[in-house]
């Protein structure tokens, strides 16, 4: 008798503990797209098999190789598609359901960076993404998901050694990019990331942007009806993913911390 996508994700929500972060796996593109199906449209950045000119030619290596190291086996219709292994299922069903996901990109250097944080109750599921086309899954308890998140928006760690406090208001983003081209502090950022928390249904989403130099981490996000730029600490940057996951999900205020 096969499993329902709930039975599954269970699975993978049990193994979430409190205070660690348990490492899933690692799926590449490819084999996402050959696990799911060609004509599935994905939730994630596809950064890899996106520019990939031969597609049809790298599902098929992926299905291969998934078959041959035992993560797989053939579809029945003999396609490109293969069926996962049950553990690679359980994994791939908490990709689906979830009305409530939180997306931060993250430029650093000439490289991205994305994670999406899938809210399942005091559970969440991460797929962290490099620009190289991996995805790395992760189970966490929704408490310590602040704390996990403050590292990829601070790869440096300056926000441990400065105070917090208002640098600037600004009525648009147009108005922002102008003033910052005579404030090296935020100019000169090393790290930008742009954080996105969003509910399908109802529809409502929440934005913000964090910019770490060496002189400091910044927040930007809109207060009211005008955007703030904020010195931020770590404490800071932790407030900033919790105020976001409780502005748009109702009942939330305990999923970060």
């Amino acid at each position: 008798m096969s499993m329902t996508d709930e039975e599954r994700r269970q699975r993978v929500l049990a193994r979430a503990e409190l205070g660690q972060v348990t490492v899933l796996g690692t799926l590449t593109d490819e084999e996402i797209v050959a696990l799911e199906g060609t004509t599935v449209e994905q939730l994630t950045m596809m950064p890899h098999y996106d520019v990939v000119a031969d597609k049809r030619g790298a599902v098929q290596a992926a299905a291969r190789s998934l078959v041959a190291h035992g993560f797989a086996l053939p579809h029945e219709d003999r396609s490109t598609r293969v069926t996962p292994s049950d553990d690679i299922a359980d994994v791939l069903a908490t990709r689906r359901g979830t009305p409530v996901l939180m997306v931060i990109e993250r430029e650093l250097a000439d490289t991205k960076r994305w994670s999406y944080c899938l809210f399942y109750g005091e559970s969440v599921i991460e797929e962290q993404i490099s620009d190289d086309g991996f995805h790395t899954f992760a189970a966490l308890a929704s408490v310590n998901l602040a704390q996990h998140l403050v590292g990829l928006l601070d790869p440096i760690s300056v926000a441990d050694d400065q105070q917090s406090g208002l640098v600037a208001q600004y009525a648009d983003l147009d108005e922002f990019l102008v003033a910052v081209e005579s404030m090296p502090e935020v100019a000169q950022s090393v790290a930008v990331s742009t954080l996105t928390m969003m509910q399908v249904n109802p529809d409502r989403m929440e934005t913000a942007a964090v910019y770490i130099s060496p002189q400091g981490a910044f927040i930007l996000r809109m207060v009211e009806d005008r955007y703030h730029l904020s010195r931020a600490t770590r404490q800071d940057l932790g407030q900033l993913i919790h105020d976001l996951i409780r502005n748009v999900v109702a009942g939330a205020g305990d999923i970060a911390e």
